[in-house]
């Protein structure tokens, strides 16, 4: 019986493991909307945080670009 304890421990071990490269692997950056958009990583984070300074049409372009690469906010990272 705790041989298989540990074996199931070292399978949900691995399990999350994989899950956590797998998410960190398919992170949409800002770097990335910049180079779909055309538009600098400064632009994009503008547009994306609703600043004044970004065109309509612009913030627009790059919110839908964001959305079609499913970017999620790095929400650590807005708080630094």
């Amino acid at each position: 019986m705790e041989s298989q304890i540990d074996i199931q421990n070292v399978l949900d071990y691995c399990k999350i493991s994989i899950q956590n490269v797998l998410d960190n692997a398919m992170k949409v950056t800002l770097k990335d909307i910049a180079r779909e958009s055309g538009y600098s990583i400064t632009t994009v984070s503008h547009a994306l945080s609703g600043y004044g300074d970004v065109n309509e049409k612009t913030r627009q372009h790059i919110i839908a670009i964001a959305e079609r690469l499913g970017y999620q906010p790095n929400l650590a990272a807005r708080h630094l």
